[in-house]
């Protein structure tokens, strides 16, 4: 049977922070095209520094990443990077700030006008794009973060704790938004957060880190399009426990 290709790889990455202290002590792991993997761990276990390094945020001290088979050694257009908080342009309306990657490089055409308003209309805020940042909610303004991480179409998507700040019914909204958008799209996606029912409902599979290690990878044999409602299914809540004992046990092995 054929695979996917591989769209990410990290081979024996590891980081030196300039302190000396360790973030990262040899991390590997591949990731198919238009998979999505869960970076889960507790604060200090180097999620964070693992997206920095995979996104070429940071250069790796040693080892080597690949995006679609072409090594990162710096920022790439190949990757979309959805911060902790939204992080809006207030002197641009939700439309602009969407178009704004495209905006930086050169002049906006009809075409990605068009693109724009699709990925809002999926996003639930077309009706909203002339609105500024201050006039939307916090969920409002994390849906226009989305659709402007996926405006140019990149391959992969990187995401640090994006719902982290927000509401329980809205970060549940925000996680089938987020699911519609890259499945429509067919980008691969890593997603740090600290929400074990999150990543279980998010997530193809999650790579548990402690101490700059992935210590345990967990299969979520959930099947897609995934539905609200199994969340509150047993086997979910198997998959929520399973996650949190490799959690407990990766802190007794570092």
């Amino acid at each position: 049977m054929q695979t996917n290709p591989t769209s990410i790889s990290l081979s024996k990455v590891s980081y030196t922070f300039s302190n000396g202290s360790k973030g990262l002590l040899g991390i590997d792991f591949n990731i198919p095209k238009g998979g999505f993997y869960c970076l889960v761990g507790r604060s200090g276990c180097g999620k964070t520094t693992c997206l920095k390094v995979a996104a070429g945020l940071l250069a790796p001290s040693s080892g080597s990443i690949k995006i679609s088979d072409t090594p990162v050694d710096g920022p790439s257009s190949d990757v979309g990077f959805v911060f902790q908080t939204p992080s809006l342009l207030e002197w641009l309306t939700v439309i602009d700030n969407v178009l704004l990657p495209i905006s930086l490089k050169g002049s906006v055409n009809k075409s990605d006008e068009k693109f724009a308003l699709e990925l809002l209309e999926l996003a639930g805020i077309k009706h909203l794009a002339q609105r500024y940042p201050e006039q939307l909610s916090g969920g409002q303004q994390s849906r226009a973060a989305l659709a402007r991480s996926l405006v140019t179409s990149p391959p992969v998507l990187m995401m640090d704790e994006p719902f982290a700040a927000l509401d329980a019914l809205t970060r549940e909204d925000l996680q089938d938004v987020l699911i519609n958008l890259v499945e429509a799209s067919g980008t691969t996606v890593i997603f740090v957060t600290h929400d074990i029912g999150e990543a279980a409902y998010l997530g193809d599979k999650i790579l548990v880190m402690e101490g700059g290690l992935i210590t345990h990878e967990v299969e979520i044999d959930l099947p897609r399009p995934r539905a609200s409602d199994l969340r509150y299914e047993a086997h979910f809540s198997k998959l929520c426990r399973k996650v949190r004992s490799a959690m407990l046990l990766g802190a007794g092995q570092c």
